[in-house]
């Protein structure tokens, strides 16, 4: 069952632009569900949860919001597709609810695994070396580059936890095909995810709680360590094509050098958007009708590049509201856990990358997003759970 489940997130990425993809999907979630029904006995979900309601508040407002937008169909398409997810993940939620955190974050790392060896073999391994020496990055000829670029970027740093509790070198030798595929990909947003990744997760270590110097001194290792490996890849130039389109993205938000033309068009989309919300801003214009700002002020017909600036400028306050209130939920119980539970510091780590990544990209209908919010929500149960039965034992 696991192994349909990681070729089911692989799907969400290789297939996105097949037209057969959805087919290969639908056959890949009832596999993975009949295995599951057959081995309780029942084909009825009888689990629900605060992720169930939060799909479906949005997929309801996705359809409702048509009835003031300028293209209702735009709204009605973004509410199907939402209805359909929740139809899905329905099932893929009552075959997991009960799933070990561990084990469901394996199976996103050794999806990403699975993926940077599928996107060598199709681009080929001569290739691949030629991009990254060129510093040029791969064509979205089988799936969109940043998402694959961003997809190996969470295996990488899936391993990078787990090696700090298992120390498990096989994790880390599949990392290296994931990291070619990663500076392949020429994806800030991948290599955004990495740098404030190990970041972060360099300053915890889920095995051992240490305290006063000595957990200081093993700080400042990890730290120094993680110094290290980036200053010796930025040196080698895997990165260096990523680095340069870097560049281009950091003047545009501190003015000084040159910004690069891909920078400039996000920023204008941004802008449109947010000036959207200062004309509608309770409702917005309506889910999936940015698409008709993008295409007036820019000549063309895509969504915004922001998570944000679309919500906001389709959905208004509501429907920021409607897209974030979850992540507070989760911020709340897995700070209070995190003392206790290694697990929330990489569900914290990796709500913090939705929420910084979701300036540069549209989610709130993306299968992968859905993905990681249902390992997230299937965690937040469980720290209920648990909170529940200690205050029951108290009394």
């Amino acid at each position: 069952m696991d192994l349909l489940t990681m070729l089911l997130y692989v799907s969400f990425v290789i297939l996105s632009n097949d037209s057969m993809g959805v087919i290969y999907m639908v056959v890949i979630i009832l596999l993975i569900y009949f295995i599951h029904a057959s081995k309780h006995g029942s084909f009825i979900p009888k689990h629900y949860c605060i992720f169930h309601k939060y799909m479906l508040l949005i997929a309801l407002f996705c359809m409702l919001s048509a009835i003031w937008s300028e293209r209702r169909e735009y709204a009605i398409e973004k509410g199907i597709t939402l209805f359909e997810l929740l139809l899905a993940f329905t099932l893929l939620y009552e075959a997991y609810y009960k799933c070990d955190i561990k084990r469901l974050l394996t199976i996103v790392m050794w999806s990403g695994f699975l993926l940077s060896i599928y996107t060598i073999s199709f681009v080929g391994i001569d290739n691949l070396q030629d991009t990254i020496d060129s510093g040029e990055r791969l064509e979205n000829s089988f799936a969109n580059v940043n998402v694959v670029g961003m997809t190996c970027s969470t295996s990488i740093l899936l391993c990078y936890f787990f090696w700090k509790i298992n120390k498990n070198i096989v994790d880390v030798v599949m990392c290296l095909p994931c990291l070619l595929v990663v500076a392949g990909s020429g994806s800030r947003k991948a290599l955004v995810m990495l740098i404030i990744g190990l970041l972060v997760l360099s300053f915890f270590n889920p095995s051992v709680r240490s305290h006063g110097v000595t957990r200081i001194i093993k700080l400042l290792f990890s730290v120094l360590s993680l110094f290290l490996v980036v200053f010796f890849v930025a040196k080698s130039g895997v990165f260096g094509g990523t680095m340069d389109r870097m560049d281009g993205l950091l003047a545009s938000f501190t003015g000084v050098g040159d910004v690069d033309s891909s920078s400039l068009l996000r920023a204008y989309y941004r802008q449109i958007g947010f000036n959207q919300l200062k004309e509608t801003p309770l409702l917005g214009m309506g889910m999936g009708n940015p698409r008709i700002l993008a295409l007036h002020y820019s000549g063309h017909d895509c969504y915004l590049h922001c998570n944000y600036a679309e919500v906001a400028a389709g959905g208004g306050i509501i429907g920021l509201v409607l897209v974030y209130w979850i992540y507070v939920q989760l911020i709340k119980l897995e700070l209070r856990s995190a003392k206790t539970n290694s697990y929330s510091i990489i569900i914290l780590l990796f709500i913090l990358l939705n929420l910084v990544l979701d300036y540069g990209s549209v989610s709130y209908y993306s299968k992968n997003t859905y993905f990681m919010i249902m390992i997230f929500c299937i965690h937040y149960e469980s720290l209920k759970q648990n909170d529940f039965h200690f205050l029951k034992n108290r009394r």
